[in-house]
């Protein structure tokens, strides 16, 4: 499938409601004490950049920042990013 088809596979089961979001929250997180990316736009650039930027990630559904005591970026709290219910 092209990205565009799975895109739209995805799309499809999740009107037909094969995938939904969790009825209460649960943690999926991401622990990463090192990340290592290509920060080009130019895909032919193989240049790897390495961070050390210790941080979590929690999957946490249809919270918003006032859910975590978050506040607003740029903030040194707890935030939600994209915060609320997304369609695809």
């Amino acid at each position: 499938m092209s990205a565009s088809e799975v895109r739209q596979a995805i799309a499809r089961r999740c009107a037909a409601k094969v995938y939904v979001a969790p009825k209460r929250m649960g943690l999926w997180y991401m622990l990463a004490p090192l990340m290592r990316t290509y920060p080009n736009s130019d895909p032919a650039d193989h240049t790897v950049m390495t961070m050390s930027m210790p941080h979590q990630m929690i999957y946490a559904p249809n919270l918003t920042d006032r859910n975590v005591g978050g506040a607003a970026l740029p903030s040194p709290y707890p935030f939600i990013f994209e915060q609320g219910r997304k369609a695809i």
